[in-house]
């Protein structure tokens, strides 16, 4: 047993050149890997850096608003409708209108 060790001790064999493509391409592409993961993580930071940063501008604007600017202290007179006057032309009639809303209210849409 010993002498079989001995013989084995300085055994050296070269692998396929298959084999060190391989091992090339899987290192390669975790490098890749890496490199996409670290993208990502800064795209994640980023995006939290900007969320946070909106989220105290808006904190702010509500905290220090002037609520002078969003309203006024005048008192707006109210509004005067118009009084509609019978018109000669049959078809803008407030009559035929109200036929109009008649009818279609009995088709039920």
């Amino acid at each position: 047993m010993e002498d079989f060790k001995q013989k084995l001790k300085h055994y050296e064999e070269e692998p396929p050149n298959i084999n060190w493509d391989r091992l090339h391409s899987r290192l390669s592409s975790r490098k890749t890997s890496r490199k996409m993961r670290q993208f990502r993580n800064m795209s994640i930071a980023a995006m939290f850096f900007a969320l946070l940063a909106f989220g105290f501008t808006i904190q702010h604007l509500i905290q220090n608003r002037n609520p002078k600017v969003y309203t006024s202290a005048s008192v707006q007179p109210p509004l005067q409708m118009e009084t509609l006057k019978e018109v000669s032309d049959e078809l803008y009639s407030i009559n035929r209108v109200i036929d109009l809303k008649k009818n279609y209210s009995k088709l039920n849409f």
